[in-house]
């Protein structure tokens, strides 16, 4: 019986296929890829999405990572058909936390191959630090720009366990970047 029961779990989830987990707000999907002779882990946290932009955290296994450096946060939008997203190209990209805390990094944006305009703002070097700290201490991001109307807010409900649980999956210790406060 033991054996059938372990037979039937090792069926139903085959070799190289994508993992998720759900953590309140927050999602976790780990992506096996493979090249040549290399195999690796794509570990993703993210919040948002269904036509809404997204903020996630993401690393592969075959990246350093926690403890020695810790993964940018990108927040990501696909503006629909005829209309703009909230940065441009060299936006000052704003995130502000429920605390007050804020942290910023300059907007990149393009079109895509079906001609949507997009934007990202990547939150690395020192930047990551402090957002993943205030991540882990609230409740909710807000994305702003300076000089506009726009917003989106993000829910942060389940944040550090779905952070904690990519970092493990891809080999890292996600604790450690909670450990000590951000210089």
């Amino acid at each position: 019986m033991k054996a059938a029961i372990i037979l039937a779990l090792a069926m139903a989830t085959p070799a190289g296929a994508e993992e998720t987990w759900s953590y309140r707000d927050w999602r976790v999907s780990v992506i096996p890829q493979t090249s040549g002779d290399d195999d690796w882990l794509e570990c993703t946290a993210r919040t948002g999405g269904d036509g809404m932009p997204t903020v996630s955290v993401s690393l592969t296994s075959q990246d350093a990572g926690p403890p020695t450096v810790n993964p940018p946060v990108t927040y990501l939008e696909t503006a629909p058909r005829h209309y703009l997203p909230l940065y441009r190209d060299h936006d000052q990209a704003v995130a502000v936390f429920d605390d007050g805390d804020s942290t910023t990094t300059v907007a990149q944006s393009g079109l895509n191959d079906e001609g949507l305009v997009w934007a990202r703002a990547v939150f690395n070097g020192p930047a990551t630090d402090n957002m993943l700290h205030a991540m882990h201490r609230n409740g909710l991001l807000e994305f702003t720009a300076p000089g506009k109307d726009g917003h989106y807010s993000f829910s942060l409900n389940g944040f550090t366990a779905a952070y904690l649980k990519a970092m493990d999956r891809c080999g890292f210790d996600g604790a450690a970047t909670f450990a000590l406060a951000p210089d």
